[in-house]
């Protein structure tokens, strides 16, 4: 997908997406070079942006949560999307763990908790069709 369909299907500004792109934040499934190629984004960042946006606005300094989003782009990759649904992300500001849902006993301070499911349903979408990793996982956005 390219960088205007991440904006619309998340509501993430042009400049907050550079932004985060520049950072590390988000990870390219693979980065844009010059004028010409266009840097291509997958489900992963997807999940990244949305999650990024709601750490936002909780009041959380995105940018220290950059290596731990950057692994958590890895992580989706590594795994079916069809498994995302039954696990949780525990993010501290220095990396990122994979755990089944409901198996997390103590949360650490400084650490963002995130279901991918209940993550999902905080999309925003106009026209455009929710991917076909959404709908896989029978999760629906919100408008």
């Amino acid at each position: 997908m390219q960088a205007g369909d991440l904006r619309r299907i998340t509501g993430c500004s042009d400049p907050e997406l550079k932004q985060w792109v520049r950072e590390g934040v988000i990870v390219p499934l693979r980065p844009g070079r010059g004028s010409g190629v266009h840097a291509d984004y997958d489900a992963a960042n997807l999940v990244a942006v949305v999650l990024a946006k709601a750490m936002k606005e909780a009041s959380i300094v995105v940018i220290g949560y950059a290596s731990a989003l950057a692994e958590l782009q890895v992580s989706l990759r590594a795994q079916s999307s069809l498994k995302w649904g039954g696990l949780q992300y525990l993010m501290t500001p220095d990396r990122c763990q994979v755990l089944r849902r409901g198996a997390l006993q103590d949360q650490p301070p400084c650490a963002v908790v995130m279901d991918v499911s209940a993550l999902f349903s905080r999309l925003k979408h106009g026209e455009h069709e929710i991917p076909r990793q959404l709908e896989l996982l029978r999760l629906q956005s919100v408008r």
